[in-house]
């Protein structure tokens, strides 16, 4: 599942539990130097507003990064971002991961997504999970990001569901999974026996929230969160070995399970 180089650090990093345990939270900025090599992790809160203060620090972060002399690389959440030429418009197409893609881009840097391939996530997931629990949790993580993404989207909530859907179809190539709306309103009904509302946005935030006991979904999403911070220090650790300045913006809540892995692979 993971690469083997890796499967010693596996165990450091912190469960859900332990993350809630340490008392840390957003922002959560790390600084790591090791014999002249360099990492800066900052913990996000995947905020779609320019002047919101996070982005203050990544600047910061960003003009110390770029003073540094030798190789380097920005890995970036999320996806495979399109360059967007202007700062504001980048922020508010998708926050962190489209700013870090304008960033590295206009300055020419390398740039990676860190994330695990979806059809890995997703056969890795299978092996705990009904199809029909990692649907209703695909979807609710969709969902509880629309609140910051309705402004930049060309659509209204319904259309960028069926949008999802359709992609989640191609990409999973189910084909005992109806993929619309109805499909998720049934399986919501027999998971939380209640009508569904999309609108609801604390429901899905909390369905999709890894730290909560609630119910099937947010295991499944303990599991997800899992299977991705041990692929993202997986890539944390092949990009150190190669000798690389690490550039890096998660949410807040990867950056403090994953530290104690880093500072192991770092030898800090």
């Amino acid at each position: 599942m993971q690469d083997e180089q890796f499967v010693t650090f596996e165990d450091l990093i912190l469960t859900h539990k332990q993350e809630v345990e340490s008392g840390k939270g957003y922002p959560y900025n790390i600084i790591l130097e090791k014999d002249g090599q360099h990492l800066s992790y900052l913990g996000s809160n995947h905020s779609t507003d320019p002047e919101d203060g996070q982005y203050i620090m990544i600047d910061e972060n960003w003009e110390k990064f770029l003073a540094l002399l030798g190789k380097k690389i920005v890995l970036i959440e999320g996806g495979e971002w399109e360059y967007i030429d202007d700062r504001e418009a980048a922020i508010k197409q998708n926050g962190e991961g489209s700013y870090l893609k304008h960033l590295s881009v206009k300055s020419g840097i390398e740039n990676l997504c860190a994330e695990p391939p979806l059809e890995n996530e997703l056969k890795y997931l299978l092996t705990k999970h009904s199809k029909e629990e990692i649907f209703y949790f695909l979807m609710a993580r969709y969902i509880r990001q629309w609140p910051n993404m309705k402004d930049s989207w060309p659509t209204n909530l319904d259309t960028y569901l069926q949008d999802q859907m359709n992609f989640l179809q191609e990409k999973t190539g189910w084909s005992d999974i109806e993929f619309f709306i109805d499909s998720l309103a049934k399986i919501h009904a027999q998971l939380f026996n209640t009508e569904i509302d999309l609108e609801d946005y604390e429901h899905f935030e909390k369905a999709a929230n890894p730290t909560i006991e609630g119910s099937a979904i947010n295991l499944v999403s303990r599991n997800s969160s899992r299977f991705r911070d041990i692929h993202i220090v997986t890539q944390i650790a092949r990009h150190w070995k190669e000798g690389k300045h690490i550039f890096i913006v998660f949410g807040s809540g990867h950056v403090i399970r994953q530290e104690p892995a880093i500072k192991a692979i770092m030898g800090v």
